[in-house]
């Protein structure tokens, strides 16, 4: 066979290997595909909707209840982690609870409420979220502390309810 044959023969022959590898590719992302749900408009405004709406319940479970409440809505695997106003290193969620089971001794009652959210879907299953709050805290002295902050976090999507994952206080204001 002739050097100009072979060539004819190995173009021909590369042109279908690197088609059926493209249509095998195809294939597989399609499958890939059809089984992940679609990340659209839509999807992000519903996450959107049920990643504040889970937010405010936090919030507002702890003003009805106090501090006891918060452990509904953290996310207690090892992936949690808080960055707490003043502090230079993130806490695990086990640091978090030991300090809020500490300040539910000290505190007769709290109401933090947001005054400014906002939450970005990143995906089906989580969410971002940015905001200021009101706190107010009655202490078991009697005292009252009326404060504002600034908190930035993220929400995870886990056997069909909605988690705090992990955060910070930022700012006092």
């Amino acid at each position: 066979m002739k050097n100009s044959a072979r060539r004819l023969l190995f173009k021909r022959y590369t042109a279908f290997g690197w088609t059926a590898l493209s249509l095998m590719v195809s294939s597989i992302q399609a499958c890939n595909s059809s089984k992940s749900p679609v990340f659209d408009e839509d999807a992000k405004n519903k996450v959107v909707a049920e990643a504040t709406a889970f937010l405010q319940d936090y919030y507002a479970a702890v003003c009805e209840d106090g501090l006891q409440r918060e452990f509904e809505f953290l996310d207690s695997t090892s992936d949690f982690h808080w960055k707490p106003l003043g502090m230079e290193k993130v806490l695990t969620y086990d640091t978090i609870s030991a300090m809020v089971r500490r300040n539910m001794q000290a505190i007769d009652s709290t109401c933090p409420t947001w005054t400014e959210l906002t939450v970005t879907a990143t995906a089906n299953d989580s969410a971002h979220y940015e905001g200021k709050l009101h706190s107010w805290t009655a202490t078991v002295d009697g005292d009252t502390i009326s404060e504002d902050f600034e908190e930035v976090g993220n929400l995870i999507k886990r056997q069909g309810r909605w988690w705090l994952l992990n955060g910070e206080t930022k700012a006092k204001l």
